[in-house]
């Protein structure tokens, strides 16, 4: 259980910090939309960490 929280919270702040550097350029009071470097900085995080997690000690 705690091993399934951990990854989570991991992933979380992970995707957190992502969307805070991505965002962090963006004109002031731009019109939230969709956008495609959230999603695949998202995809390659879960994605590396999906990756790299089984192989922890």
């Amino acid at each position: 259980m705690e091993f399934d929280f951990l990854h989570a919270a991991i992933a979380a702040v992970l995707i957190a910090v992502a969307v805070f550097l991505i965002r962090r350029n963006d004109e002031p009071g731009a019109h939230r939309k969709w956008d495609w470097r959230i999603f695949f900085a998202t995809l390659v995080i879960v994605a590396v960490l999906n990756i790299i997690w089984p192989n922890l000690p």
